[in-house]
């Protein structure tokens, strides 16, 4: 399941403080020294939507650990999660099997990093696209959600994994299932083993009368 939310700085300081009150120690220590207040907003309603979540699919919360890459999971929990997040939006993905999430706000100045991540044919299908910045966008979210759910720090060879092929909202390619969802300011882009993944928005009102 993913939830995602695009309201999230519409949370009072109130709301804020209800959530931060409602999360471990280590990640109140993590949170606190985030200078920026936008930071910690971030901080505490990503907790809150990875432990909501949990809770519709039944699953009990673990103690979280970082693999040898740096991706989060579960200690002693078969279940496995991912967090994105991009200025005002939130995606929260969590599968019985490996997953990656991105959520990113259309890449206006997407020329010079097309150059460095995207494949030939990648940059050829940007050139001929009616909205090269929302193709763009897709792709760079395909790729970061790949990346992510393998987990391995391939991030230096993504040139060379190719998504120009990809032309729905769903499809299974280089052996994973990927989902996509666009909106006119950013892109959500999922992939998993399993399957299609359901992806289903949260306002950041109804999260908090949820959790709270």
């Amino acid at each position: 399941m993913v939830l995602f939310c695009d309201d999230v700085y519409d949370v009072d300081q109130e709301g804020y403080e209800l959530l931060f009150s409602l999360m471990p120690f280590y990640r109140k220590k993590r949170i606190s020294r985030y200078a920026k207040y936008e930071d910690r907003v971030l901080g505490v309603t990503s907790y809150a939507l990875l432990k909501y979540v949990m809770h519709l699919m039944g699953i009990p919360e673990g103690d979280i650990e970082m693999g040898p890459y740096g991706k989060p999971y579960f200690k002693g929990n078969p279940v496995y999660f991912n967090i994105s997040h991009t200025s005002n939006a939130i995606a929260c993905a969590v599968e019985p099997s490996e997953v990656g999430v991105d959520i990113q706000n259309n890449i206006r100045e997407y020329e010079r990093i097309a150059k460095r991540v995207c494949t030939p044919s990648e940059i050829e299908k940007i050139r001929s696209d009616a909205f090269p910045i929302q193709y763009f966008t897709k792709l760079w979210t395909l790729k970061e959600s790949y990346v992510k759910c393998i987990g391995t720090g391939i991030w230096d060879h993504i040139s060379q994994i190719d998504f120009s092929t990809f032309d729905t909202e769903w499809g299974r390619l280089h052996g994973y299932y990927f989902t996509c969802k666009s909106s006119e300011e950013y892109c959500l882009s999922v992939c998993s083993k399993d399957g299609k993944a359901d992806i289903q928005k949260i306002g950041v009102g109804d999260l908090l009368k949820q959790i709270i």
